[in-house]
């Protein structure tokens, strides 16, 4: 098998990581900030596609707890404080208890912060938190059915480690951390792993400390980011790639009939948005406390009580102030008006109190949320309040 070897120093990476950390989220000292992490996002037309981010710290601090010593507690404290609106990378999401620590060396537990990027098969997970290098080594190299077709790489602070090749999954080694045998391609740094499939997108990830280009380069993303770092925002959406949100009937229901277009065409109404550069929805606790519960040691417990609302927010950054002035009206007739195509309920139920501003380019609205969770929902489902 080839030798693969990533021809870059991840230590410029690092020190970009490090500067970000520190210009973003001050809650996020530990380079876990939505504008520390897409620093280490290469910029391709995949990623620029989708980015979900999800800071497990910021979960945890807004719950009052510190990460579980076991998955199984971890899992249980992070759905206290809000079962539909905490969000980390697959395969941890997923597979939760099942997905051991000899697989990759690392679990939820050790997760501070992560962003899933892109779709298949240019998909691209970051993870960045307590992690241990040496006990991701030992997982890589050791674990079965896999190390057998490993190949491994080093330059400057960056490790990697190829599994098989790209020719596609293999349905007979499927493991609870590729769940249809997918060969992986993993960079590791200093309390960073990337996973993905592609040889390219890996090459694009070392190229990020030999003045490669990352989301966080991208105009009008760190403006976005630090607008939401700053409101501590735990969840994020992101897109800069306006092309895929506009509005197609047929796009939201493959095969959908006149009838149902025109019911499309009329929750649309007059709450379009016009032309948009970058776009995200995250989720806030309100005063930075999201719940109260109690679990017994048994694990069993009662249901979280919401001490404080969620906030939901909408960030659209224009390279025009023309399109950012239309959006602001938009924007705010969508909230007071307009109704999610998903689950019928008019944003004013769903986003009370809407506030909308703008500077410049900048476009904000912050609302109170009556249940968590719907910067997830949005996103994935590609409701209307996005589309131009």
């Amino acid at each position: 098998m080839r030798s693969y070897r990533v021809p870059l120093a991840v230590t410029l990476a690092a020190a970009t990581l490090a500067v970000l950390a520190c210009s973003g989220n001050e809650k996020s000292s530990d380079g876990s900030s939505l504008t520390a992490m897409l620093a280490l996002v290469p910029d391709t037309p995949g990623t620029r596609e989708q980015v979900i981010y999800g800071n497990l710290a910021a979960v945890r601090e807004a719950g009052g707890f510190e990460a579980g010593a076991d998955v199984e507690s971890e899992l249980r404290q992070l759905n206290d404080v809000g079962p539909q609106s905490w969000f980390v990378s697959d395969p941890f999401r997923i597979t939760g208890e099942r997905l051991e620590r000899s697989e990759f060396g690392f679990h939820i537990t050790e997760i501070n912060a992560s962003i899933d990027a892109g779709v298949p098969p240019d998909r691209l997970a970051l993870f960045r938190g307590r992690i241990d290098a040496e006990q991701v080594d030992r997982a890589l190299t050791t674990f079965e059915p896999w190390a057998d077709e490993l190949t491994t790489g080093e330059q400057g602070d960056l490790t990697t480690y190829v599994f098989g090749d790209e020719s596609g999954p293999d349905l007979e080694r499927i493991t609870p951390g590729r769940r249809i045998g997918e060969s992986l391609r993993i960079g590791v740094g200093d309390g960073t792993v990337w996973h993905t499939t592609s040889d390219e997108l890996l090459d694009d990830v070392a190229g990020l400390g030999d003045d490669g280009t990352s989301l966080a380069d991208v105009e009008g993303v760190a403006e976005v980011a630090e607008v939401l770092d700053e409101a501590g925002a735990h969840t994020v959406g992101l897109t800069t790639a306006p092309d895929v949100w506009v509005f197609d009937p047929l796009r939201l229901v493959p095969g959908a009939t006149p009838e149902q277009i025109e019911v499309i065409e009329q929750r649309r109404g007059e709450s379009a948005l016009t032309s948009w550069d970058v776009a995200a929805v995250g989720d806030v606790f309100a005063d930075g406390v999201a719940a109260t519960g109690s679990t017994d040691a048994t694990g069993n417990g009662s249901q979280p009580s919401v001490t404080n609302d969620y906030e939901l927010m909408i960030v659209l950054w224009h390279a025009d102030d023309d399109d950012a002035a239309e959006n602001e009206a938009a924007l705010e007739r969508a909230l007071t008006e307009g109704v999610s195509f998903i689950t019928g309920e008019s944003w004013s139920r769903r986003c009370q109190d809407p506030e909308v501003n703008r500077d410049g380019g900048l476009v904000t609205a912050r609302c109170h949320g009556v249940r968590a969770g719907a910067t997830l929902q949005i996103f994935s489902s590609r409701d209307l309040l996005l589309h131009r």
